[in-house]
C-alpha cells in the first residue's frame, strides 16, 4: 500500500522551510508496526493502521504505550471508529477488504468486501460506508450487510470518504479528478460535486459543529479548500506544504493539515488564512486530534508522534544591581524559552530575607518604598513564566545584599561677607537612606590652612573670626563638614571672604 499512496512524493527533491507552529510541537514518539498511515481515536484508545504489515497498533493515550495489536487485512490504511458501539473498521488496501474490529476484545470479528481505501462511519444511520475507487459500498453496522453501492461516474476515482453525522450528507474525494462529491446519505443520491482545484485523496473531513467541510489537493504545494456545506461554495483556498495527506479540523479557527511531502504539521489560521507548520518526521500520514495532545502516523518512520504544547523553561533569573542601596531600585533579569516558540508572560514575586514582600509583583523593586528593604537585607525574587496554557515552576535569583548608603550632607554659613568681627556658623543639613545616627566633623580652614577641627553630634558649629589668626581682611575662610553613619562619609564645604576688619 505504502508505494500506491506515496509514489508521487519520491520526485520531492527538497523540503519547504517549516516555522515552528506556535503552540505544538512534538513531546514523543511511540513504535508501532511498519508504514503506519491512518489514525482514529475512540474511548482513550488511538487506533494506528500499519499498511506495510498487517495489524492495528492499539496506543493508550493516558501512557502513551502501544497496550494491543490486532491483525487485520493485508495493506490496511484508513480507520473509522464507532465509539459507542465499540467498533473500529479497517480499510485494507492490498486486500480490498474492511476488517471489523471489537475495540473491547481487541479482534477482528468480520471481513466486508469490496472496500479497501476510505471508510466513515454515520451511527445515527447504522451505516458504514467503503470507498474502492470504482464506487462506494454502504454496510449496515449492524448485521454487516451491504445494502446499497454507488458507482463513481466515469473518469472518476472515490477514494477519500467523510461523514457529517448531523445532516448525514457524505463527502467523497475524487483522486482522478478535481473535485469532492456530496452525496445525501438517506437517499445515496448525488447533490452536488465541488471542484476544489486539484485532485483528493485522503485528506477530506468534515467539522459538522461549525458546517463546514476540508479537502486538501494532492499537488505540491497542496491547496486546502474550506468548504461552507450548507450551501455546497468553496469559501476559501489555502497553500499548506507538498502532497497533504490527512486534514483535521482543531478548533473554530484553525485545521490540521499533515504534509507526507514536507514531513510537517500545518496549522492553519481560518481567519487570516495564516499557515504555520512544525516538523514532525518521516512522511506523517493520518492525524487524531484528543484532547490537547495530537497523534500523527509516521509512514516513513513506523511511530507516531505525539505532539503537544510544551511547558516553557527559565535558564536563570537575575538581580541588578548586584549591590544595591537602600534607594535603589532593583530589576529582574529573566532568560526562558519554549519548545512551540509560545510568546511568555512572567510572574514575578520579591523576597526580603527570604518572606515575600506584600505587593511586591513586578519586575523592578523599589527599595526606597517602606519595608521592600534596608540595609543589610537580603532581597530576591521568584519568577514563574507561562505559555497561556503552562506555566513553569518557579525559579528564584541570587539573593543581593542591601549595603550601607553614605549619608547626603549639606552646610550653609550664616554670611558669605564676615568681618573680622563675625563669629561664623556653619549648619549642617544631613539624611542617610538607613536611618542610621550621624556624626559631624567640622575642618575650619583660613586660607586652605586648617585652624580647627571639631568632631561633635551636634548640627553646627561656630569659628570666632575675632580671636588672633583665624582671619583678616580679604582672607578666605572655609568649612568642611564631614557626615559619619559610622561606616561611610559625605563632605559638603561652603567658604565666605572676610569683607572688613584689619589688615
Amino acid at each position: 500500500m505504502r508505494r500506491l499512496l506515496i509514489a508521487a512524493v519520491v520526485l520531492v527533491l527538497a523540503l519547504a522551510h517549516v516555522t515552528p507552529a506556535a503552540g505544538l510541537s512534538v513531546t514523543s514518539t511511540i513504535a508501532v508496526g511498519a508504514q503506519p498511515f491512518g489514525v482514529a481515536y475512540a474511548n482513550g484508545n488511538v487506533y494506528v493502521a500499519n499498511s506495510g504489515g498487517s495489524t492495528l497498533s492499539v496506543i493508550d493515550t493516558a501512557t502513551a504505550r502501544v497496550v494491543g495489536s490486532v491483525t487485520v487485512g493485508s495493506g490496511p490504511g484508513e480507520v473509522a471508529v464507532d465509539a459507542a458501539a465499540g467498533r473500529a473498521y479497517v480499510g485494507n488496501f492490498n486486500d480490498g477488504t474492511v476488517s471489523v474490529v471489537d475495540t473491547v476484545a481487541r479482534s477482528t470479528i468480520a471481513t466486508l468486501a469490496p472496500g479497501g481505501l476510505g471508510v466513515a462511519v454515520d451511527p445515527g444511520l447504522a451505516r458504514l460506508y467503503a470507498t474502492s475507487g470504482a464506487q462506494l459500498t454502504v454496510y449496515d453496522t449492524a448485521t454487516r450487510q451491504q445494502v446499497a453501492a454507488v458507482l463513481a461516474p466515469s473518469g472518476t476515482s472515490w477514494w477519500a470518504v467523510a461523514v457529517d453525522p448531523v445532516t448525514h450528507l457524505g463527502y467523497l474525494g475524487d483522486l482522478a479528478g478535481h473535485g469532492v462529491t456530496v452525496l445525501d446519505l438517506t437517499t445515496n443520491a448525488v447533490v452536488a460535486t465541488i471542484d476544489v482545484g486539484g485532485p483528493v485523496r485522503l485528506a477530506l473531513a468534515t467539522d459538522p459543529a461549525r458546517g463546514r467541510v476540508f479537502a486538501a489537493t494532492d499537488t505540491a504545494p497542496g491547496r486546502l479548500a474550506v468548504i461552507d456545506s450548507s450551501t455546497n461554495l468553496v469559501v476559501r483556498t489555502i497553500t499548506v506544504g507538498d502532497f497533504p495527506s490527512h486534514v483535521a479540523p482543531a478548533s473554530a479557527s484553525a485545521v490540521y493539515v499533515t504534509d507526507l511531502g514536507s514531513n510537517d504539521l500545518a496549522t492553519v489560521d481560518l481567519a487570516t488564512g495564516a499557515v504555520t507548520r512544525v516538523a514532525v518526521g518521516s512522511k506523517p500520514a493520518g492525524l487524531a486530534i484528543v484532547g490537547p495532545k495530537t497523534y500523527v502516523a509516521l509512514n516513513g518512520a513506523n511511530s507516531v508522534a505525539e505532539l503537544g504544547n510544551s511547558a516553557p523553561v527559565i535558564d536563570s533569573v537575575t538581580v541588578s544591581p548586584g549591590q544595591p542601596k537602600t534607594n535603589d531600585t532593583l530589576s529582574a533579569t529573566v532568560t526562558a524559552h519554549d519548545a512551540d516558540g509560545d510568546a511568555l508572560t512572567y510572574a514575578y514575586q520579591w523576597t526580603r530575607n527570604g518572606a515575600d514582600i506584600a505587593g511586591a509583583t513586578m519586575s523592578t523593586l523599589d527599595l526606597s518604598v517602606a519595608g521592600t528593604g534596608d540595609r543589610g537585607d537580603s532581597i530576591a525574587v521568584r519568577v514563574t513564566a507561562s505559555d497561556a496554557s503552562m506555566t513553569t515552576v518557579p525559579l528564584t535569583s541570587a539573593a543581593v545584599v542591601v549595603v550601607d548608603s553614605a549619608p547626603v550632607a549639606n552646610v550653609a554659613l550664616n554670611t558669605t561677607s564676615p568681618t573680622t568681627q563675625t563669629v561664623l556658623v556653619a549648619t549642617a543639613t544631613a539624611s542617610d537612606a538607613d536611618g542610621d545616627a550621624l556624626a559631624f566633623t567640622y575642618v575650619w580652614k583660613v586660607n586652605g590652612v586648617t585652624r580647627r577641627t571639631t568632631v561633635t553630634t551636634a548640627s553646627s558649629d561656630s569659628f570666632d573670626l575675632g580671636r588672633p589668626g583665624n582671619g583678616n581682611k580679604g582672607d578666605v575662610v572655609t568649612v568642611d563638614v564631614t557626615s559619619s553613619d559610622g561606616t561611610l562619609g559625605t563632605t559638603a564645604s561652603a567658604s565666605a571672604t572676610i569683607v572688613g576688619g584689619h589688615h
